[in-house]
C-alpha cells in the first residue's frame, strides 16, 4: 500500500484527503505511518491553509507535521490506508456495492458528457445520473475502484458512444420498473430465482428515447429479451455488468444471438489439500473454470473464472440441471441433514464409500475412523461434503450421451445469466 504525497491529494476526485487530514489533526485522531506505527500530530493553522489551498498545494514541496514530542513527520510518511482511499480488495458488502456502481455510473456520464473525469466534470455528472448513493461516498472510494471506474467508463464510450443523449442509472425507478415487469413474466416460466440470474447489469445506460420504450407491454420473457436486445442494438438500453477492472479491461456480450462457447468438462476434486480439510468440492471445466461447491451457509455453487468470479448457483438450481440434462436426481438437503443428526448407519456407509470412490489422497483411513473424524469436524462440514460429493458421483456415472459437457455447460449458462431465456447484457470485466 503506497503512502499519501502532494501528489496523492492532488488526483482528481481525491480532494477529500486533504480535507481528512485537517479534520484528523483537529480532533487529535492518530495517523498510520508507513512502518504500522500510529501517531497523533498536532495542528497547524498554516498546514490548514497549504492543504486546502490547491494553489498553494501545488506549489509546496513538502508537507511536515509535527508531534507532541516535537517529532517531525512528513506527509511522504502518512501510510494510504482505507480512510485516504487506499487500495479496498474485492470484498464490499452491500453498501460498498452499491457504491461501487454508482461510481461506475458516474464516471461513465462524466466521460460521455464531458471527456474528462475532472472533480468539476464528475460534480455535474452527479446532477444527471439516477443512482442510489451520494457524491461524497462515491469519490471517497478505493484508489482501485477509482481506476476502475475510470478504465470501465473509457470501455462503455467507445462500445455505446451515439451522439445520443444518455443517462446513467443504478437502482432508480426505472430500473425498479423493469424489475418489476420481470417478476410478473418470471411467474409464468419459474425460470430464474431473481433477476440476476436473468441479466446480472448493474448499472444501464438509457437514452431519450430509451427511456421512453414501455417494456411493460412485453407478454413473455422471450418478448422482453427481444425487446431489450432491440435497444441495446440501437444503443437505447444497454445493461451493463460490472467486475473489477485491473488493467485496460475488456467488454464482452451476452445473449445476442451470438453461439455459445462450448464448455467442457475437465476434472474434480473432493478436497484441493486433502478430503478432510475443507469442506469444498470442485468440479473443473475448460477453459480455466472451476465450480466451487460448498454451504455458504446453505448450499450453493460459485462459478470461477481465471480473474473474479462469474456467478452462483444455488442447490435448487444444480439439483434442476442434475434432472433436466442427466436424467437423475440430487440427494434431499433436508433428508440428508436428519440422517447425519441420528448418525444413520445407511446413509454413514455411502458417505464412507464416496469417500474412497472420490478422494485422491493417500493413505485412505478405515470406515471407523473416517465416522469420528467426519463428526468431529461438525455436521455442517458432513452436509456440505456429502452433497458436494454426491453430486460429483452422479456426473461421473452418467449414462446420458456428453452428459458431463452438458451438466458444467447449463451449469456456467445459469451463474452467469446466459440461459436460453437470460436477457442481453454487456459485461465488463
Amino acid at each position: 500500500m503506497a503512502n499519501l504525497s502532494i501528489n496523492e491529494l492532488l488526483k482528481p476526485g481525491r480532494e477529500f484527503r486533504s480535507a481528512k487530514i485537517v479534520e484528523k489533526m483537529k480532533s487529535g485522531s492518530p495517523f498510520e505511518l508507513d512502518t504500522g506505527t500510529k501517531v497523533v500530530l498536532l495542528y497547524d493553522k498554516n498546514v490548514e491553509d497549504i492543504l486546502l489551498d490547491k494553489n498553494k498545494l501545488s506549489k509546496a514541496k513538502n508537507i511536515e507535521f509535527t508531534t507532541k514530542t516535537n517529532q517531525k513527520i512528513p506527509l511522504t510518511k502518512i501510510k494510504k490506508n482505507s480512510e485516504f482511499g487506499g487500495a479496498g480488495g474485492s470484498g464490499l458488502g452491500a453498501k460498498g456495492t452499491a457504491i461501487a456502481e454508482s461510481l461506475h455510473a458516474l464516471y461513465a456520464q462524466a466521460i460521455f458528457d464531458y471527456g474528462s473525469t475532472s472533480v468539476d466534470a464528475l460534480t455535474k455528472a452527479s446532477k444527471t445520473i439516477d443512482v442510489t448513493e451520494s457524491l461524497n461516498d462515491m469519490l471517497s472510494m478505493p484508489d482501485d475502484w477509482i481506476k476502475s471506474a475510470e478504465a470501465s467508463a473509457k470501455i462503455i464510450l467507445s462500445n455505446f458512444k451515439s451522439g445520443k443523449k444518455v443517462r446513467f442509472h443504478r437502482g432508480s425507478r426505472w430500473v425498479k420498473a423493469l424489475e418489476e415487469t420481470f417478476n410478473r413474466l418470471n411467474k409464468q416460466h419459474g425460470s430464474f430465482s431473481d433477476i440476476n440470474k436473468w441479466s446480472p447489469a448493474d448499472i444501464y445506460l438509457i437514452s431519450e428515447a430509451g427511456s421512453k420504450i414501455d417494456f411493460s407491454k412485453a407478454k413473455n420473457l422471450t418478448d422482453l429479451n427481444s425487446m431489450m436486445f432491440s435497444a441495446l442494438k440501437s444503443k437505447d438500453v444497454v445493461g451493463i455488468s460490472l467486475k473489477k477492472v485491473v488493467g485496460n479491461g475488456h467488454l464482452s456480450f451476452y445473449n445476442v444471438g451470438d453461439k455459445k462457447k462450448k464448455i467442457e468438462f475437465k476434472d474434480y476434486t473432493v478436497g484441493k489439500t486433502g478430503f478432510f480439510n475443507s469442506k469444498d468440492t470442485f468440479i473443473f471445466f475448460e477453459v480455466d473454470g472451476q465450480l466451487q461447491m460448498r454451504t455458504f451457509p446453505s448450499f450453493q455453487g460459485e462459478i470461477k473464472g481465471k480473474n473474479a468470479s462469474q456467478g452462483k448457483i444455488g442447490y435448487g438450481g444444480i439439483a434442476s440441471i442434475i434432472r433436466t440434462k442427466l436424467n437423475a436426481t440430487a440427494p434431499d438437503i433436508n433428508a440428508t441433514k436428519a440422517k447425519i443428526k441420528a448418525k444413520d448407519s445407511d446413509f454413514l456407509k455411502s458417505f464412507y464409500e464416496l469417500y474412497l470412490t472420490l478422494s485422491k489422497d493417500g493413505g485412505k483411513v478405515k470406515y471407523d475412523e473416517f465416522v469420528k473424524k467426519s463428526y468431529e469436524l461438525n455436521e455442517e462440514w458432513m452436509l456440505s461434503k456429502y452433497l458436494g460429493s454426491s453430486l460429483i458421483d452422479v456426473l461421473l456415472k452418467t449414462k446420458i450421451k456428453d452428459g458431463r459437457n452438458l451438466f458444467v455447460s447449463a451449469i456456467v449458462d445459469y451463474a452467469a445469466s446466459s440461459t436460453d431465456l437470460s436477457g442481453p447484457f454487456a459485461k465488463i470485466q
